[in-house]
């Protein structure tokens, strides 16, 4: 999704472009990104603020306050997420399950496999497509869940879920972990050498407190959103194409597409600051513990002394 040169005001949500400070320094005297370092030079920089106590990443409360994360309807309701979990030293690590290659056939028998388990509890799984599942279970309230992406590359037993109905949740993510352990699904993946689905992330995303319209490309969770604004339609656009690599730690995917993103809405953005079709400009940049805020107007360019700097990457 290319940025719209009809729009007078813009939101840019950039989960995880923050990339790890330890490695900022680094990707920043590689990277082909002018204009992003004149915008962060001239720009106003504040820190939003975010619960740590939440199980969440900064950016995952940020859309959560203003979309509904699953879909519409009454009872209790879940995101489901097929999920390939490897067994290390010390503890249980769930890979990136955006990485897991699933497809739909695939997806299919093994939601067709689960769903009659889940029924025998009285729990609806719904399909939604290959990565995102929806789960109705009416009697599982006041359990508190962590995103599939705070835990990945994690100790799964920090985020595993608690409360009154906790233990019910984790025994049917342990039932369906062993319905599919010699599944014919995950014998022909394991001959064609990819990772087996042996595991599924349950969790229940909190109510939006400040609904708004957000844009989003690629739509996060399976969501139904929009992919770009009508034209002289303002509004946060959420990119969601750096989380993926900087989750893995693969920084040479996250440079590629950093590097795009120049090309499709840094320059064009700048541009259009420049020429003042564009009034207002937010860029929120996020990793795994901040969240900030950068704030431009066509009159911020004017800062002459502030040289484009990459350096807000890794403040």
């Amino acid at each position: 999704m290319p940025y719209n040169s009809g729009m007078s005001h813009a939101t840019l949500v950039l989960p995880f472009g923050l990339p790890l400070p330890e490695v900022a320094g680094d990707l920043a005297k590689v990277m082909q990104t002018p204009s992003l370092a004149l915008l962060l030079a001239r720009a106003r920089r504040s820190a939003l603020p975010f619960d740590d106590s939440q199980r969440l990443l900064p950016h995952e409360q940020w859309l959560a306050a203003r979309c509904a994360l699953l879909p519409a309807g009454p009872g209790q309701r879940f995101l489901v997420h097929p999920t390939h979990v490897q067994v290390t030293r010390k503890h249980l690590v769930m890979a990136d399950w955006r990485q897991l290659d699933l497809d739909d056939e695939e997806a299919r028998a093994l939601h067709a496999a689960a769903a009659p388990l889940c029924e025998e509890l009285g729990i609806t799984l719904s399909y939604g497509n290959a990565s995102t599942w929806q789960m109705r279970a009416d009697q599982w309230t006041g359990i508190d869940t962590a995103s599939p992406d705070i835990a990945t590359g994690e100790n799964l037993s920090d985020y595993t879920p608690t409360g009154a109905n906790a233990l019910a949740l984790r025994k049917l993510q342990n039932e369906i972990q062993m319905l599919w352990f010699q599944h014919p699904v995950n014998t022909a993946r394991e001959l064609r050498g990819q990772a087996p689905v042996n595991g599924c992330w349950i969790w229940a995303p909190p109510a939006p407190s400040q609904p708004a319209v957000v844009h989003a490309s690629p739509a996060p969770y399976g969501l139904d959103l929009p992919a770009a604004p009508a034209p002289g339609q303002g509004g946060s656009i959420y990119l969601d194409s750096l989380s993926g690599p900087a989750l893995r730690g693969d920084w040479g995917s996250w440079l590629a597409e950093i590097d795009r993103l120049e090309q499709t809405w840094f320059a064009p953005l700048l541009a259009a600051l420049r020429s003042g079709s564009l009034r207002q400009l937010r860029l929120i940049l996020s990793d795994r513990q901040r969240l900030a805020a950068f704030d431009l107007r066509p009159t911020s360019l004017y800062q002459f002394w502030h040289r484009p700097s990459l350096q807000a990457l890794s403040q």
